[in-house]
């Protein structure tokens, strides 16, 4: 598990602040330990500043741009990603109830360790693709880079 925090801050699209932000808590990342052959999970804490939602990975409408999580393929290959269950809402902008995330939620990956891998430090790559919302429309779509720290032992 990966005891750090990835912030998503929305504002509105008229651009008065910087849509996203991506910071570790405190200014600290912690390498994962991961031992090769063997699987390792992952979790991503997500978080949205209050009044504002994103589609979830399975938007009930199929218009809108669901939430991605993909990794590029290296030492560790992703085996599994599992997203919370979403929440049905009403919006303004919308007549009918949208399959949403909002606040604080985790989204958990596994990791196939390649058991030929080098010992030593190693990184897991990826990108968030989200469309940040609020009450009265959405964002267009971001695109945010992740990378996790792993150290690879026998």
């Amino acid at each position: 598990m990966v005891p750090w925090f990835l912030l998503l801050g929305c504002s509105l699209s008229y651009g008065q602040t910087r849509a996203v932000t991506h910071q570790l808590a405190q200014g600290r990342t912690e390498t994962v330990k991961a031992k090769l052959g063997s699987t390792v999970e992952v979790r991503l804490p997500l978080e949205l500043r209050q009044g504002f939602h994103m589609n979830s990975n399975t938007p009930a409408d199929k218009t809108l741009i669901p939430l991605r999580v993909t990794w590029k393929d290296g030492l560790l290959g992703a085996t599994e990603i599992v997203f919370p269950k979403p929440v049905m809402e009403k919006y303004k902008f919308s007549k009918d109830l949208l399959s949403v995330f909002s606040g604080n939620f985790e989204v958990v990956t596994k990791f196939k360790v390649a058991p030929t891998a080098p010992l030593g430090p190693a990184a897991i790559n990826g990108v968030v693709r989200y469309q940040a919302c609020n009450d009265n429309g959405c964002q267009f779509p971001k695109d945010l880079n992740v990378a996790i720290q792993v150290m690879l032992t026998r």
